[in-house]
């Protein structure tokens, strides 16, 4: 057991001893240089980059290259500065932790490089490291860039290989010709071998030797040939996986071209959705703001979320009828379209009175105009607030008929007529009309007169009219009957 951890221990420090005698050797040799400058410094320094490169002295690998660069831009030799910066580069990668902002002065160092240099191996050396760097930061244009950068030096090499290849075959032609002429001539002298001389047997001797040389030629012209093969064979390996690159290229182009496609045809999707629930949006809203146009808020959202409004008994409630009087005469003297003019500039005016007021419009028959108080949300100020529209309305028609007048124009006069009670609202139809039915008791004209007085100074009058009629000292002992029906009055 003590054998074999000896043995162990022993194998340990024999791996180790290497490395250690290695780092002493660079130690020494760096401690040599104060004695260089100019070229042998700088190529000392790289030397050194290389050997502590090695030894995984990163640091060390560094600092020489560095100061190679910093002596080679003293004489400027670009060649050197692009030698320096590349072992630079390569030292700074290694390091496991390096930091990202060392890593872009890295790409800087070998574009820089390869702007210096002119030596096709050492460019084709920095865009193999360039094109690592790219990938693992993910910029995948960069990568795509480099590797045609990459592709080209290939290609310029292979180009050059076989202008070498071909000028090789040349030679090999030339010299198997020669030798074809040597034998030939061998041949022609082995004829007359046995009449020769000594002095001739000297000279075809020197010849046999001559011819041992040249066969020598020709098996190193046959060495150069196999060189000349397996090089062609590397050059084929490499046009193989150029084209296998640009396959994976192409396919990774035409995906990307139907991913964009897809991305195209869901965006326009979207957007085709999103205008259809826009038009959608809009008709409600157009459908909303027409059924407020019809019904109060409350019955509108009653329908809307029931389908139906249900009807309802109002205790007090007021109802205002507008109706204009010589109506028929009054269209037969104006156009169709000045008549619909003058109803509708009556009307809007009518609708800004009824909104101040805070009553609600029924609607339209004709040249009639109806509004009521009270309802849908019960207020027992309802009659002050229909009598102080009332005169409103007036008002308006009186200023309306003298700038009428001012300009020779005919006018409308009107009926208006309030009535106060009990009240039944509710929707009846499929056309969501507005209907109004109940026993509602009417006023007598001095009645009215006095709820308009009342109104005008804004007192509105109790949920119960108090209001005791005009009698005659005949019926004044008796309560007034109560009347029903409709009472009007010519404005």
């Amino acid at each position: 057991m003590k054998f074999y951890s000896f043995l162990i221990l022993m194998i340990f420090l024999g791996m180790g001893f290497p490395l250690s005698a290695q780092s002493s050797n660079l130690e020494n040799r760096e401690a040599g240089m104060a004695t260089l400058s100019g070229n042998a410094l700088i190529q000392e320094a790289l030397s050194l980059s290389d050997g502590y490169y090695s030894a995984r002295q990163l640091g060390k690998a560094a600092e020489m290259a560095q100061l190679a660069y910093e002596e080679a831009s003293k004489g400027n030799d670009k060649a050197a500065m692009a030698m320096a910066l590349n072992r630079g580069a390569k030292a700074a990668l290694a390091n496991p932790q390096i930091r990202p902002a060392e890593r872009l002065r890295t790409i800087r160092k070998l574009e820089e490089s390869n702007t210096l240099t002119t030596n096709d191996d050492l460019r084709l050396e920095n865009f193999k490291i360039l094109r690592q760097i790219y990938a693992h930061l993910g910029k995948n244009a960069d990568v795509r860039a480099t590797e045609r950068e990459i592709a080209k030096l290939v290609a310029e090499k292979n180009r050059s290989l076989e202008n070498e290849l071909e000028v090789a075959s040349k030679e090999q032609v030339k010299m198997e010709a020669l030798q074809k002429s040597l034998v030939q001539t061998i041949d022609k002298r082995g004829e007359a071998i046995d009449s020769m001389t000594e002095s001739q047997a000297k000279a075809e001797l020197l010849l046999a030797q001559q011819k041992s040389i040249l066969d020598s030629m020709a098996f190193l012209s046959m060495i150069d040939s196999l060189k000349l093969a397996q090089q062609s064979m590397e050059l084929n390996e490499k046009e193989a996986i150029l084209r296998e690159r640009d396959a994976q290229r192409n396919f990774l182009l035409a995906l990307s071209a139907l991913g964009l496609v897809v991305l195209g045809g869901l965006f326009l999707r979207f957007l085709g959705v999103k205008r259809h629930n826009k038009q959608i949006a809009e008709e409600k809203k157009r459908s909303d703001d027409l059924l407020l146009n019809i019904l109060p808020q409350k019955v509108a959202d009653e329908l809307k979320l029931n389908g139906k409004a249900k009807a309802q008994f109002f205790e007090s409630a007021s109802v205002l009828f507008v109706d204009f009087a010589g109506f028929s005469q009054f269209a037969a003297n104006l156009p169709p379209d000045e008549l619909v003019e003058t109803l509708d500039f009556c009307f809007q005016e009518f609708d800004r009175i009824i909104v101040r007021n805070g009553l609600e419009k029924i609607k339209t028959i004709g040249d009639a105009y109806m509004a009521a108080g009270g309802l849908p949300s019960p207020d027992p100020a309802n009659p002050g607030m229909v009598v102080n529209a009332a005169l409103e309305i007036k008002d308006f028609l009186d200023s309306w008929k003298k700038s009428r007048e001012a300009e020779g124009k005919p006018f409308l006069r009107a009926r208006i007529g309030i009535h106060t009670g009990p009240l039944v609202a509710g929707v009846v139809g499929e056309k969501n009309s507005p209907m109004i039915s109940g026993a509602i008791p009417s006023m007598s004209l001095p009645e009215w007169n006095r709820a308009a007085s009342r109104a005008r100074s804004i007192s509105p009058p109790p949920p119960t009219n108090p209001l005791k009629a005009n009698s005659s000292a005949k019926n004044a002992a008796r309560s007034p009957p109560r009347t029903w029906g409709i009472w009007t009055c010519i404005l």
